[in-house]
């Protein structure tokens, strides 16, 4: 599981949103994760959004996004956020619906994913990509 943090790049036309930083976990045994990020969150600057989440277990659909409602979300500096994210299995039916439910991270450096990285580099080899 990787929890990305992005900010809001404000220019005079536009705006651009930036990647911050990231931190990879792994579930333990039960599926249970938790993303200690306090250091992350408080160095943060004040445009930051909330991380997004990425959950990648290959032969699921891998799930991207935010698990709380926004109340949870604007209190997360102030206590942890508990969530239940269901997996759905994703029946692999030809290598064009298989490179469909590969996540692509090309911001984050890999050194910060290692674990994701490798995952989704056996998935590719799997299915033959």
């Amino acid at each position: 599981m990787v929890a990305a943090w992005y900010y809001e790049l404000y220019a005079v036309v536009q705006t651009n949103t930036q990647f911050y930083d990231a931190v990879e976990v792994l579930t333990d045994d039960q599926g249970y994760f938790v993303v200690n990020a306090p250091e992350i969150e408080r160095r943060a600057p004040s445009n930051t959004d909330f991380p997004v989440f990425t959950i990648f277990k290959p032969r699921y659909r891998f799930f991207k996004g935010w698990f709380a409602d926004e109340k949870d979300m604007a209190e997360r500096r102030n206590r942890p956020l508990l969530g239940v994210v269901k997996l759905e299995p994703n029946p692999i039916r030809g290598r064009e619906a298989a490179n469909e439910n590969i996540p692509i991270y090309d911001d984050i450096p890999p050194e910060k994913i290692p674990n994701f990285v490798k995952a989704v580099k056996e998935y590719r080899s799997q299915i033959g990509r």
